[in-house]
């Protein structure tokens, strides 16, 4: 095939897969998407709006010590250490101390109780010096941690707050009426 056809050719593709040029024109079914999923985007929205309110995002801040590198020596380390040189030159060599920087994290978690308990998780809120809940409508409260539970990975934490919406929890049939079991 000469190059002029092979030109022809691919044009032809591209601009097909483009939709110009002799494309059948879409239809109305395939302009809207089918009901059920009309159907699904609108619970999804729904239950979103529901619980918006009850959702939090948690913001923690940490001072954090660094060095500004592992090592100075070739091998990374102290060149130094064990040997009688040691006391003469410090780990560190002179005017590159060790300092501090802030490490920002952010999470998420949902009120429980109406009077401000949070859930959220552990890793989120572990070794924390300040925490702050941001609240749906913008509002930056302090918080403070009640319990944690690594192994689970669960956290609680807590704002001043009364009258907040909670999430409620689901029954079970094993669970009683106040749903626990």
């Amino acid at each position: 095939m000469s190059t002029a056809a092979c030109l022809v050719v691919a044009s032809g593709v591209i601009l097909g897969a483009a939709g110009i040029g002799g494309c059948r024109p879409s239809t109305a079914s395939e302009s809207h998407p089918p009901r059920a999923a009309r159907d699904f985007e609108q619970a999804f929205t729904t239950a979103a709006e529901a619980v918006n309110p009850m959702v939090v995002q948690i913001l923690t801040e940490r001072m954090v010590a660094a060095q500004p590198f592992p090592g100075w020596g070739p091998f990374g380390g102290d060149p130094f250490e064990g040997s009688p040189f040691e006391e003469l030159f410090p780990p560190t060599p002179p005017g590159l101390r060790r300092h501090e920087f802030r490490a920002l994290g952010l999470g998420s978690g949902v009120f429980v109780r109406p009077d401000g308990y949070v859930v959220t998780n552990d890793h989120v809120v572990r070794e924390a010096d300040q925490l702050k809940v941001q609240l749906y409508d913008g509002r930056r409260l302090d918080a403070k941690v009640v319990g944690t539970d690594r192994f689970t990975d669960l956290a609680v934490v807590k704002v001043d707050l009364k009258n907040v919406p909670a999430i409620a929890f689901a029954r079970t049939a094993a669970s009683g009426p106040s749903g626990s079991p």
